[in-house]
């Protein structure tokens, strides 16, 4: 019976692709029970039996000794395939969740940060971008602004904490 189907396959006789369908499906998926639902078995070994008959339909040679074994095998490997690409979906899908999330949280403290900058004083102002955008240290700012190191350490850390506040 099985080298006849595949005659009739090479054949290109339609209804042997219906009657293998029917005459190996239980047989092939079994194998499958606990690892796939029904729906995803009939999608499986449509998939495996839509790939055989490309095979056969482009002509490449190849020799099936033992049609079961081979569909049961082919099943296998598909449905291996197909829950790993799932698998790296569903991890994919979650880490770009967590990078939305993130860009989202970080898009929100920016504009958070621009409206508080805003409220500031322009003297708070230009000494937190100076320091922290411009990368000027205490001896650079006591030099551009006229005053104390200590004085701009200590005005720093009162604009920091008006800053915060605000926030």
């Amino acid at each position: 019976m099985e080298k006849t189907l595949i005659e009739r396959l090479k054949a290109f006789d339609n209804s042997a692709y219906t009657e293998l369908y029917n005459s190996y499906f239980k047989q092939s998926t079994s194998v499958l029970d606990n690892r796939v639902d029904m729906s995803m078995r009939k999608d499986i070994f449509q998939e495996v039996l839509a790939s055989l008959y490309r095979k056969i339909r482009k002509g490449e040679d190849f020799e099936i000794k033992n049609l079961g074994g081979y569909l049961r095998r082919a099943c296998i490997n598909q449905a291996t395939l197909r829950l790993k690409k799932e698998m790296n979906t569903t991890s994919l899908s979650g880490e770009q969740n967590e990078i939305i999330a993130e860009e989202e949280d970080v898009s929100d403290r920016h504009n958070r940060l621009k409206k508080a900058l805003l409220e500031l004083g322009e003297g708070c102002r230009e000494l937190l971008l100076n320091f922290y955008i411009k990368g000027f240290d205490y001896d650079e700012l006591s030099g551009i602004m006229g005053l104390s190191r200590d004085y701009i350490k200590n005005k720093k850390a009162r604009c920091m904490k008006k800053l915060k506040s605000i926030m």
